[in-house]
């Protein structure tokens, strides 16, 4: 036999041994695949900017019955203003649907010329980022529509 052939039988045979004992199983490509599906804001339903009006939409990381909604504002205007009022209308995956007046949930935090005015608004029930089909959200009388994916 030709001592190329034979490394080359040698090293095919060697390759496919390590391969077979050193490659990822099947459960590592599945916790790969589960971790890539991991959102890093987990709890976030969305973000909008729109009209000079910035908001978030996010499940409550300290209580999953909660939305949480946070609308930052100028120090300055927040000095002088009154809050809007926030309206939600939430519509489940399972057809069911959620309604009413988020809660003002001080104490706020500002900083760099910014206040995080936040609301909080009761769902009535633990759920997921996933269990939401919608979220209608009126602030003040501007009215937007999210859509978690």
């Amino acid at each position: 036999m030709n001592h190329r052939y034979q490394v080359f039988v040698i090293a095919s045979f060697a390759a496919v041994v390590l391969h077979g004992c050193c490659a990822p199983s099947a459960s590592s490509h599945c916790q790969e695949a589960e971790q890539r599906r991991t959102r890093r804001n987990a709890n976030l339903i969305a973000h909008i900017e729109h009209d000079g009006l910035s908001f978030s939409i996010s499940i409550d990381p300290r209580d999953d019955s909660l939305l949480k909604i946070t609308i930052p504002e100028k120090q300055s205007s927040f000095d002088v203003s009154s809050r809007p009022l926030v309206r939600l209308k939430i519509v489940m995956r399972d057809d069911s649907i959620i309604q009413g007046v988020a809660k003002e949930s001080p104490p706020w935090i500002g900083n760099g010329g910014w206040v995080d005015v936040g609301y909080q608004f009761a769902l009535g029930r633990r759920v997921s980022v996933d269990d939401i089909h919608s979220v209608t959200i009126w602030i003040g009388d501007q009215q937007y529509a999210a859509f978690p994916f």
